[in-house]
């Protein structure tokens, strides 16, 4: 009634994401607002024509994500035009591992504060004592688990596995080079290949088409990578039967990347982006909206706890409150009730943490891959071919090497350099204008 409009959802499988979201724009279906970054890069699905430039539009109706984004916006530019609105108003979330406690505490597995890649392959080893069927993780199609354990600290990847290519965080000269010739993707690999003989990974995971998500849901492997923070657990844990731990293995960074991964963007076959937009800006306004999408209906989904932390209703539970969104971020989340265990204290937590956040040196910017659009093509046809043995882990260690060189010599072949040396110009281009 806000704004005098109908709102409907529409529920797609994180699996079928990205190929639900190019086939719904190349068939013109009528879709007004999308999630972005999350599994659909947002410079991709702008190149890709699957949004709209938001600028004018934040400029008419969304005064309120302007008050409370503020520079967040500057994450979500490509080119000239801001095309997302951040997901996270608050940057306070750093990679790091979901596990299941309860399997920890039953077989006394200690995960420590902050672990490194020695304490989590000991994990392993101590699942597989535990638990001969468990595996410690499932890669799925996720290619940067167990790199971000091993390198995340020192180097950042640019684009999908690297193609765009990688920059030393302590290179202040901003100079990218190719991921793949380096020695730590070769130590990388042969890491992979460590956990596979170890039997830590399912060795189809890559390939099967089961999501990460859904082995550690129905409690075939212990733990999951991925972005955490304060609330994390209670955005998880309403999806699950065993209780959630959670424990951070880098700290928290204001990158564009992050800004990018949980944003909302409006469709390019809109009929009403007016509309897409002042629903957009309610959202992260009205309270009882965002917690209406955030976490269904108190009474029927929910119950509070305190004023602003809830739980299920008595007889409800993960398997049947019908409603649920633990890959959506829905509003301001400062002003959303979140699910137990989180305590009325992590608020303020997440505020400590996200004034504690270092800012990336290249925050807010974006690569524009039209003008290498065919060598991005051709490099991941190369990567779709090479990565998925390499990455599970299938080659004996005498042939990684074997299996890398070749796969870097088809890469060279289909472009690399040409799309590094491209991100590097952008790049150059984008700090001379950022230090003006």
């Amino acid at each position: 009634p806000e704004i005098n409009c109908k709102v409907k959802l529409m529920n797609v499988h994180i699996g079928d994401h990205t190929t639900k979201l190019s086939l719904m724009a190349a068939g013109g279906e009528k879709v007004d607002i999308v999630t972005t970054g999350r599994t659909y890069a947002l410079p991709n699905m702008v190149v890709d024509g699957l949004l709209l430039p938001l600028d004018g539009l934040l400029a008419e109706r969304g005064q309120d994500i302007l008050g409370k984004a503020g520079n967040l916006l500057e994450g979500s530019r490509v080119g000239d035009s801001v095309y997302a609105i951040p997901g996270s108003l608050y940057v306070f979330s750093s990679n790091g591992i979901i596990y299941n406690k309860e399997f920890a505490e039953q077989y006394q597995i200690t995960i420590p504060e902050k672990p490194t890649i020695e304490d989590v392959e000991r994990i392993a080893v101590q699942v597989k004592e535990a638990d001969p069927n468990m595996y410690l993780m499932s890669k799925g199609t996720a290619t940067e688990d167990l790199w971000f354990m091993l390198f995340y600290p020192e180097i950042s990847v640019q684009g999908t596995s690297g193609m765009y290519g990688a920059l030393k965080k302590d290179d202040d000269t901003g100079t990218l080079y190719n991921l793949f010739k380096s020695d730590e993707y070769r130590e990388y690999l042969h890491r992979n290949r460590k956990w596979y003989e170890n039997g830590w990974i399912p060795t189809d995971s890559m390939v099967s088409g089961v999501n990460v998500r859904d082995v550690f849901l129905t409690q075939q492997s212990f733990l999951e990578f991925g972005g955490v923070s304060p609330l994390q657990l209670g955005v998880l844990q309403p999806s699950y039967d065993f209780e959630l731990g959670m424990t951070y293995v880098t700290d928290p960074e204001v990158s564009t990347g992050g800004i990018q991964e949980n944003g909302w963007g409006i469709s390019i076959n809109c009929d009403r982006p007016d509309k897409a937009m002042d629903f957009l800006n309610l959202l992260y306004s009205n309270a009882d909206l965002s917690n209406l999408l955030s976490n269904g209906v108190e009474g029927v989904h929910y119950e509070k706890v305190s004023d602003r932390i809830i739980q299920y209703p008595d007889g409800v539970d993960a398997g049947n409150v019908g409603y649920s969104c633990p890959f959506s971020l829905f509003g301001d989340m400062m002003q959303n009730y979140q699910w137990v265990p989180v305590t009325e204290e992590a608020f303020e937590e997440c505020m400590e943490r996200a004034e504690e956040a270092e800012i990336s040196p290249t925050f807010g910017y974006s690569f524009d891959t039209t003008k290498v659009s065919t060598q991005i093509s051709n490099v991941t046809n190369v990567l779709s071919e090479y990565l998925p043995g390499l990455l599970i882990g299938i080659y004996p260690d005498e042939e990684i090497d074997m299996q890398l060189d070749k796969m870097i010599e088809a890469l060279d072949a289909a472009g690399i350099e040409e799309i590094i040396a491209e991100n590097q110009r952008q790049l150059d281009e984008w700090k001379a204008t950022a230090g003006e």
